[in-house]
């Protein structure tokens, strides 16, 4: 790779610290400066790479996860929806992303599987004026088992507070 010339300015009070510094690495202060750069970066790509993968993951305690299980248990007593395509959409995306994680259980994640197929029923059901979802149905044999959700919860360690 061609190396070309970068010019900076300083303040001299930061240069004469820089060059102390390079002294004492016992390296001359331009390649202190280029590992410094070339570091600065990688570190970006690192922290770029990280935040790209958590927003692909849906937090147990994130406002994403509480919505979804809002919006489950309401599907318990209320099975029809009139929501928009958009919000049932990204609901579905919140499932998904919960499906692929492992940090979830599986036996939480076999249960929101549910949910996801149940979305995606729902919706290609448009025309259906009297379309409603399965899942929150108890005598359903595809019932959202509710008690999962209520023990993972639990062991996360979410209680009522009472201000």
């Amino acid at each position: 790779m061609k190396k070309k010339v970068l010019n900076v300015r300083l303040s001299n009070e930061l240069r004469q610290k820089l060059e102390e510094k390079a002294i004492q690495c016992n390296i001359s202060l331009s390649d202190m400066m280029r590992n410094m750069i070339q570091s600065n970066l990688e570190f970006e790509e690192i922290e770029h790479h990280n935040l790209i993968e958590s927003f692909k993951k849906v937090r147990c305690d994130s406002f994403d996860f509480i919505i979804l299980t809002a919006w489950i248990f309401e599907k318990r007593v209320n099975y029809y929806d009139y929501n928009t395509n958009i919000f049932l959409e990204n609901l579905k995306e919140i499932v998904l992303k919960i499906l692929k994680d492992d940090d979830y259980p599986m036996s939480l994640r076999n249960e929101f599987d549910k949910v996801y197929n149940d979305i995606f029923r729902y919706r290609n059901e448009e025309n259906n004026p009297n379309r409603y979802f399965y899942f929150g149905v108890a005598e359903n044999p595809n019932a959202f088992k509710y008690n999962v959700l209520f023990d993972f919860i639990y062991s996360k360690g979410f209680n009522i507070q009472i201000i």
